[in-house]
């Protein structure tokens, strides 16, 4: 009869080991869905993000393109979404070439410019590290810089026959 208490004895410290080690790994894995699933949002919300950044460009280009190719004197208003929280969208007129040195609230865009970049002449402020080269187009100055309201820029598009003059609305 002690025999068999003690053998239950030991069937009950196993069965306690045994639910110990179901617990850890089913901590393991949920710890680990957790980490892939976090993971796998922060990469979507990124990915998500750069398309609207280029939907943007490829919307005011396209954009641009289109008043360049209508007569002269010919205008467009143009309503786009920005994406982000930007306060501001700077134009810097690269018609006859890019200004090689310019003056704005925004450091990033000076450095840029007057560093001789003329890949670049529509930026997001602030900062002004997100850009884009939207075609040839003049600004009435060296640089401009628009305001967002609500998410959206408003802008002014008038052909000038072979480039686009940019202004805000």
């Amino acid at each position: 009869m002690g025999n068999k208490g003690q053998k239950k004895h030991f069937e009950k410290k196993a069965q306690v080991a045994g639910q110990i080690l179901l617990y850890v790994l089913a901590i393991i894995v949920f710890s680990m869905t957790l980490l892939y699933g976090y993971r796998a949002v922060s990469y979507f919300t990124q990915r998500t993000t750069e398309i609207s950044y280029l939907q943007l460009e490829n919307d005011i280009k396209n954009e641009i393109e289109k008043v360049e190719g209508d007569s002269m004197g010919t205008m467009k208003k143009k309503v786009s979404v920005i994406p982000g929280n930007y306060k501001h969208v700077c134009f810097v007129d690269s018609y006859e070439g890019f200004p090689s040195l310019i003056t704005t609230d925004y450091p990033l865009i000076e450095d840029h410019v007057n560093s001789n970049a003329d890949d670049k002449n529509m930026f997001l402020a602030p900062p002004g590290d997100t850009s884009f080269y939207i075609g040839d187009i003049e600004v009435g100055g060296e640089v401009v810089c628009i305001e967002v309201t609500g998410g959206k820029v408003t802008l002014r598009l008038e052909s000038m026959g072979d480039h686009v003059k940019v202004s805000g609305w």
